[in-house]
């Protein structure tokens, strides 16, 4: 029965192989959780908002799409992992997502920022899953957003996978904004956050294909 889960030529030991290389996905996660960690023993946090920031108002409906973001980003590593035609992408999406926790690392040591969250009251489950989010995340490491950098780097892979999907496309795309949206309207981020979340997706993006572009040069 479990092998049925295999495509014609894979087998399990190769499927295993390939999930070694998400190994980078990992260790970007943790490098997220231990400056985090790390945020709330230190004096010099600042709030880096712009001014409206302050006067927007929670709105816990977005908590879903929030919460959405480690599914989509657990999923969208199962479509490169397990097609074995898809190893290379597989191998560029894992780096691209540990080369932009870096970063953002970087960021979190050096500009450490503090995002005071608004009082919860209610017994929605939309209020549940903001509890949630603040009970498992300290409010430091807002900019850069690394759900923001994430989702970008993420939607513009399965954007290759897509094709010409139109209706797809634009799901994929509409995704990205709705989860910009969640960071600040969950009050977890700014809207500065969400701008350097995309700048730090948008950089390594851009670095990750002049490397492919300089690798096939070299092979022609």
């Amino acid at each position: 029965m479990i092998g049925r889960l295999l495509r014609p030529g894979d087998s399990w030991p190769a499927l295993l192989s390939r999930g070694m290389l998400t190994l980078p996905i990992i260790v970007g996660t943790l490098f997220y959780l231990a400056t985090n960690r790390l945020s709330q023993l230190r004096t010099d946090t600042v709030i880096f908002a712009f001014p409206f920031d302050l006067k927007l108002p929670l709105v816990p409906s977005f908590v879903f799409v929030y919460l959405s973001y480690h599914i989509f980003i657990f999923a969208s590593v199962l479509l490169f992992l397990y097609r074995p035609e898809r190893v290379q992408l597989l191998k560029q999406y894992a780096w691209a997502l540990f080369f932009a926790a870096a970063l953002s690392s970087v960021v979190f040591l050096v500009m450490p920022t503090h995002v005071p969250r608004p009082p919860v009251e209610g017994d929605s489950l939309a209020i549940m899953g903001i509890r949630l989010v603040y009970a498992s995340d300290r409010p430091y490491n807002g900019f850069p957003s690394m759900h923001v950098s994430w989702t970008l780097i993420a939607c513009t892979y399965l954007h290759r996978l897509i094709g010409r999907r139109a209706v797809l496309k634009i799901l994929n795309w509409t995704y990205l904004v709705l989860m910009c949206l969640s960071t600040v309207f969950t009050r977890q981020h700014y809207t500065p956050d969400v701008l350097g979340g995309l700048a730090i997706g948008a950089i390594v993006l851009a670095a990750m294909a002049r490397h492919r572009r300089q690798r096939e040069r070299a092979r022609s």
